[in-house]
């Protein structure tokens, strides 16, 4: 029994690793985790929607615990890719607005200041 756990552990780092050596694979994983409110918090005034919410980021903290468990560095690299995505995102809606292409934003659609928050919040509230 403990040889057939140490087995399934192995190729469960194996998958993971497969996934995380790729740039498509580390996309992914993070719009996966991203998905499943890793980066963000998973409050509700509702609470049914609250639940399942959790439930989503359980799944993403396992996730996370593997990847941290089996490649590090690579997790590293899929931040630093994400960044990089986002800061491209972020420059060409800053050219948009600069040439008045996009100056009819409403709230939802303009970029958000904080630099930490970089995230598309609207993809987990209920609309």
């Amino acid at each position: 029994m403990e040889k057939q756990a140490k087995l399934e552990e192995q190729q469960r780092r194996e998958c993971i690793n497969g996934i995380m050596s790729v740039a498509p694979g580390r996309k992914w994983m993070c719009d996966l985790l991203e998905h499943c409110h890793i980066f963000a918090t998973s409050f509700s005034d509702a609470a049914i929607r609250m639940a399942f919410m959790e439930g989503q980021r359980e799944v993403g903290l396992r996730l996370l615990t593997d990847i941290m468990a089996s490649c590090p560095d690579e997790y590293i690299t899929m931040m630093g890719e994400r960044n990089a995505r986002q800061s491209s995102i972020d420059a060409r809606l800053s050219r948009e607005d600069g040439d008045g292409s996009n100056s009819g934003q409403g709230p939802d659609d303009s970029p958000d200041s904080d630099d930490t928050a970089d995230l598309d919040y609207t993809r987990y509230t209920d609309r």
